[in-house]
């Protein structure tokens, strides 16, 4: 896939992301459910660029953003990141996912050796993420009747 970038996410990023956020698909699939106002994604936005535990990927194809990848550090175990996807809607089921998704993660262990593992929390009703994740090395930990949690180990 030539002429596809992972670049950190700045923010000039952030109206685009506020627009896939709230694309219907998305906030179906996502913890929360509700349409999130231009303003309020926005503070949030700024404040998670300045949060050194946390990392924002942005998938470009040709200079245009395709999908958002972002890891959170959790507090209590700091070489464990959480991980959370989305792609454009209008670019979904190209193959850009797992793309984003393979090369975030070399990102992410380059910016940070200290990394061990990657966690993903996913709906069990969002196949698609779940085959992604399952298609990229990510090995199912846990499952219930709403959520299927993935894990993917660094090797070293």
């Amino acid at each position: 896939m030539g002429n596809i970038q992972i670049i950190n996410a700045n923010k000039n990023h952030s109206k685009i992301i506020w627009n896939w956020r709230n694309d219907p698909l998305t906030r179906k699939m996502s913890d929360s459910d509700i349409f999130i106002s231009f303003n309020d994604h926005d503070e949030w936005f700024k404040k998670v660029l300045l949060d050194k535990n946390r990392i924002i990927y942005i998938g470009s194809y040709q200079n245009i953003p395709f999908g958002i990848i972002r890891f959170d550090k959790l507090l209590d175990k700091k070489e464990i990141y959480s991980i959370s996807i989305n792609i454009c809607p209008t670019k979904r089921n190209l193959g850009l996912g797992k793309f984003l998704l393979e090369n975030s993660i070399i990102k992410l262990y380059e910016e940070d050796e200290d990394c061990k593992k990657v966690i993903a929390d996913v709906k069990v009703k969002n196949i698609a993420s779940c085959k992604l994740f399952e298609s990229c090395g990510f090995i199912l930990s846990e499952n219930n009747y709403a959520k299927k949690t993935y894990e993917l180990y660094r090797i070293i």
